[in-house]
């Protein structure tokens, strides 16, 4: 709600004093529910030039649930000059926001870093966030195989209390005990209960740079690197860092839909559906959402492709999964005939050299 000069609330907007704000949206300030000028609110992503259609379809996902002012800023890692006038062009369906592309050269920075199988270096992208706007007093980080379905808002207002970062831990533990018990092994944490997840990230930037964070994250990044100490490269190194010592935030900031049968019950599913702000398609392959439509958790993507310029793309990405996925699974169903056949030959071949050796 606005404060608008007469002392009254207002909804966002709708007062006067509202359509004058919005009418200077380029300027970088926004009103706070207590009638206060606010900073707008600073959002980073990064992606290369694979994935630049889902910083479209993330960026599509906040600004339909919010009416706050977005500040995007993109850490791009290669991605072409096409790719973000479609991203760009997302002012088609929206006006609340602003974007900016910082160019990273994650080859170069990241060059001894290693990579996981459907993650690039681009990973690494986050920990130079402060640096990179040092004039920032906060920020949001987060990944881009996401769905904003709750107002960002709720995210970014959140106290860190004298922390340095915000992040979601792991709250599955009975699920994946064993994984989480390498973790805490493997990286000698204090326990598997307070293992945070990398994908979002509120961040006190004045903080982090009085702290020296990102030269210090980087120069871990390469010491675990030499140890082979490095599964999940960007969450290893900040659980490393960070250990216990990060605000915890509530799980509605990121609900995995493919987890929350086997670790809630039906009406603790309903209350974390009603609640969530953040959807996270964790996972490769079928578990994102534009391969899968029938994933859990799938409509609130797709909803949100149709405010992008990536229609298109989108939906020959989605087709060319089904495609492989399709002839993937012949393949598995004949494969043991296929082996059966080759044992049948090889066999018939060593009873004719036997035979004609006899």
């Amino acid at each position: 709600m606005e404060r608008c000069p007469s002392g009254l609330r207002c909804r966002p907007g709708t007062s006067v004093w509202g359509r004058l704000h919005r009418g200077f949206e380029s300027l970088p300030f926004r009103f706070s529910v207590d009638g206060f000028f606010m900073d707008n609110i600073p959002v980073f992503m990064s992606s290369d030039n694979n994935f630049a259609p889902f910083v479209a379809t993330t960026m599509a996902s906040i600004l339909k649930n919010t009416e706050a002012f977005i500040d995007f800023y993109v850490l791009d890692c290669g991605i072409s000059n096409k790719n973000k006038k479609k991203i760009q062009n997302t002012y088609k369906y929206f006006k609340n926001f602003n974007i900016e592309f910082l160019h990273i050269d994650a080859n170069r920075d990241f060059a001894d870093f290693p990579e996981m199988k459907y993650i690039s270096k681009a990973m690494y992208s986050r920990f130079l966030i402060p640096k990179l706007k040092p004039e920032l007093n906060k920020a949001i980080y987060t990944d881009i195989d996401v769905a904003f379905t709750g107002d960002i808002l709720r995210l970014y207002e959140i106290n860190l209390e004298n922390h340095i970062i915000g992040a979601v831990p792991i709250y599955r533990q009975n699920e994946i005990a064993e994984f989480l018990h390498q973790i805490k092994e493997r990286l000698e944490l204090e326990n598997i209960y307070d293992i945070l997840m990398s994908g979002l990230l509120l961040i006190d930037c004045e903080k982090w740079n009085e702290a020296n964070v990102t030269d210090e994250l980087l120069s871990l990044t390469t010491k675990l690197a030499k140890e082979n100490k490095l599964i999940f490269p960007d969450m290893d190194v900040l659980n490393k860092y960070f250990g216990t010592n990060y605000k915890h935030l509530d799980k509605c900031f990121c609900i995995i839909p493919k987890t929350l049968k086997s670790n809630f019950t039906s009406k603790e599913i309903d209350n974390l559906i009603a609640n969530q702000v953040i959807c996270h398609f964790a996972g490769g392959g079928k578990w994102k959402p534009w391969n899968n439509k029938h994933l859990e958790g799938a409509q609130y993507f797709w909803k949100c492709v149709k405010y992008t310029d990536f229609q298109n793309e989108i939906q020959n990405i989605h087709r060319n999964f089904v495609i492989k996925s399709f002839f993937y699974n012949i393949f598995n169903f004949f494969k043991p005939y296929f082996r059966r056949g080759k044992n049948f030959i090889k066999n018939q071949i060593i009873l004719k050299i036997k035979n004609y050796n006899s």
